[in-house]
């Protein structure tokens, strides 16, 4: 469920691997009633990013200019998960071409729509949009952004389509942590 990695110049601050840990919501970021899930905060490996088929035709780069990545799983006060991953790219360049191949090939795989529309959730970050499809009998939604050269996804999977609102503490934690880390 992550996004991955494009090519361009270094950032002037790029973070190295090991310090994408750095960079995934904590505990201390969530408002109250939230909890990290035990064991689920954990490295996205290379391999797995370039096992998602959307990204299938950007393996080349993505092996490239990626960087490193960590996600985790966070419980709300009515026990729904929510999944965040941040994926660290060489530069934001590359990031953003990442995020808009992906967006263009989720909207193709699965006419994306939030309210019957595409739908952009307001000035969190650049490259921002929220994202709702099923998933056999589940309903995900997703909101994905960019900050910098690093891009990260929220995303909340439910029997009935989960709530923009759900995911909005969740999201704002994200990048209030990406924007304290990265400046």
């Amino acid at each position: 469920m992550l996004v991955s990695c494009g090519g361009g110049n270094p950032e002037p601050s790029g973070e190295p691997a090991s310090d994408a840990k750095r960079l995934i919501v904590k505990l201390s970021d969530l408002p109250p009633g939230y909890a990290i899930v035990p064991g689920e905060t954990i490295p996205t490996t290379l391999q797995s990013v370039l096992a998602d088929p959307v990204l299938a035709d950007l393996k080349a780069e993505i092996e490239r200019e990626r960087i490193g990545g960590f996600q985790t799983s966070v419980w709300d006060s009515e026990h729904r998960r929510i999944q965040c991953s941040v994926a660290v790219y060489r530069s934001s360049t590359a990031a953003h071409r990442i995020l808009e191949h992906s967006r263009s090939r989720l909207r193709a795989v699965f006419a994306v729509r939030v309210l019957g529309r595409p739908a952009a959730v307001g000035s969190l970050a650049k490259d921002v949009g929220a994202f709702r499809f099923g998933v056999g009998r589940l309903k995900e939604l997703a909101v994905g952004w960019r900050h910098r050269n690093v891009l990260a996804i929220c995303v909340a999977l439910e029997r009935k389509p989960p709530a923009l609102a759900m995911l909005t503490d969740i999201v704002s934690a994200q990048q209030t942590r990406l924007g304290t880390t990265l400046g």
